[in-house]
């Protein structure tokens, strides 16, 4: 019923807005936007941000995916891939034509040198900026930092969501080095980031390195400005 009243709510917006063009993005929210412009006989392109009919799902589920796309992809007049293996996952399923399919590479800024890496600094500063709810997965990523002993270290989280953090008690218990700090704000990843030696992909960047956690995640923008800065990506 939500879906329903998004698409119900995109209908109004766009033919009061009345744009000459609609970008969607992400598998549901791009397959519900497309359907309001093909409604109102608006041009629309899409951006999956990795297909929903690849391999990060069971064979059920993305085979459904796949049926939903192919139908999708009747109405849109481009389709978005962030490198030439989206690309051709996308021809080998079948799910649009070649004429539809464009590849614009990720691309990011040039850093100012006092932003670049510190291999050298202690303790090693890790962060992580994304939604704090699935698919990410920072309880895995603080139990395996947990794990780590007398390693000294500290671990940022930026963001916000429903998923509710460990106590520090709690990491205490384990031997944990790590320091949490929750900025609740958007646009403080970018700041806090610049300050990261590593970026846990959901991490950022003035830290040693970045440490990914998440059960359905591409290469996003964050990771290759961490590798612009010289900081490490996991």
């Amino acid at each position: 019923m939500r879906d329903l009243r998004a698409y119900l709510e995109l209908i109004r917006v766009l033919a009061d807005f009345a744009p000459d063009l609609v970008s969607t993005h992400t598998a549901k929210a791009g397959w519900i936007g497309r359907a309001a412009c093909a409604r109102l006989r608006l041009p629309a392109i899409y951006t999956p941000h990795g297909s929903p009919a690849g391999d990060r799902f069971p064979p059920l589920v993305a085979s459904v995916f796949a049926i939903l796309e192919r139908a999708a992809a009747r109405w849109t007049r481009a389709i978005i891939c962030v490198c030439e293996h989206e690309r051709q996952l996308m021809l080998d399923r079948r799910l649009a034509r070649a004429g539809q399919l464009h590849v614009v590479l990720n691309g990011v800024r040039d850093v100012a040198p006092e932003l670049r890496a510190t291999p050298g600094a202690a303790p090693v500063r890790i962060i992580s900026v994304t939604r704090m709810e699935a698919p990410k997965d920072h309880a895995t990523l603080i139990d395996a930092l947990g794990r780590l002993g007398d390693l000294d270290w500290r671990l940022d989280l930026v963001g916000d969501g429903r998923w509710k953090p460990p106590s520090a008690g709690a990491a205490r218990r384990r031997g944990s080095r790590t320091v949490w700090i929750f900025w609740l704000s958007r646009g403080a990843g970018d700041d806090a980031g610049s300050r990261a030696d590593i970026r846990a992909e959901f991490a950022f960047g003035g830290f040693s390195a970045q440490r990914a956690g998440s059960h359905a995640r591409g290469l996003g923008g964050g990771g290759i400005r961490c590798w612009r800065r010289g900081r490490g990506v996991g």
